[in-house]
């Protein structure tokens, strides 16, 4: 099949997200099986814009397709849905060879609160790839047991990528250490543009009554010596978040 035939395919399936699901819902299951990977992978994520939680069980087989793109968009839409069903199924994903199926499915467990996963995901924070550590780290802080605190402080003592400390910190924070807010902030400062976005989405993820004022002025400040476009563009969208909801 030629490119062109494929993106028409790939085309077609995304019109679908515009219909009823109950009406392109075998067309869907029939997508899931595609020999073609980006049929697939279009079929999945118009299952995360329409479909329905007590269908999420059509994807578990496909998070371990043999195409890395499909297993990790199943990873990031079951997440999506609050079906417990999910949870033993991304924890075996947290295993997977690819580290962006790892991070999602570490994502994913957080969104869906699975206290079951927690043992996983602290293994997850001595990963190889310093992103799934970061995430499994930011997982542990969503599910919110402060039984997890010790860990999460016992692998910021070791971790020495500012891409996984800062959701470390992160996830401290969130579980009641929230002196780390400082520490946080600092990651503004740090020479990867990458961290400095992340940072940034944090803060305004982070940002509560008491604080939002002074997460506003620090972001403001940033944007004025800040030189990186990426980093600037990232910074001006979190401050028209904050401030419409301040």
């Amino acid at each position: 099949m030629s490119s062109k035939d494929t993106l028409s395919r790939v085309l077609l399936v995304k019109s679908w997200q515009e219909k009823a699901y109950d009406e392109i819902r075998p067309l869907l299951f029939q997508a899931f099986e595609d020999k073609n990977y980006s049929i697939r992978s279009a079929a999945i994520q118009v299952f995360g814009e329409i479909g329905n939680k007590n269908d999420v069980d059509k994807l578990f087989p496909l998070l371990k397709d043999p195409h890395y793109e499909v297993r990790y968009l199943t990873a990031e839409t079951l997440g999506f849905f609050n079906n417990q069903q999910s949870i033993s199924y991304l924890i075996d994903s947290l295993d997977d060879v690819d580290e962006v199926v790892r991070l999602n499915s570490a994502d994913s467990l957080g969104k869906l609160k699975a206290k079951y996963a927690i043992p996983k995901l602290i293994e997850k924070l001595t990963d190889k790839d310093e992103l799934v550590r970061g995430y499994a780290a930011e997982a542990l802080g969503v599910i919110g047991d402060k039984n997890t605190v010790y860990a999460l402080k016992k692998a910021l003592l070791t971790e020495k990528r500012n891409a996984s400390r800062v959701r470390i910190l992160t996830a401290l924070f969130k579980l009641g250490e929230e002196s780390n807010l400082s520490l946080i902030i600092k990651m503004l400062n740090t020479k990867s543009y990458r961290v400095r976005c992340a940072t940034a989405n944090i803060l305004t993820e982070l940002s509560f009554d008491n604080n939002i004022d002074g997460l506003y002025g620090i972001l403001e400040q940033k944007l004025k010596n800040e030189k990186t476009v990426a980093v600037k563009s990232t910074i001006t969208r979190c401050l028209k978040e904050l401030a419409s909801d301040n």
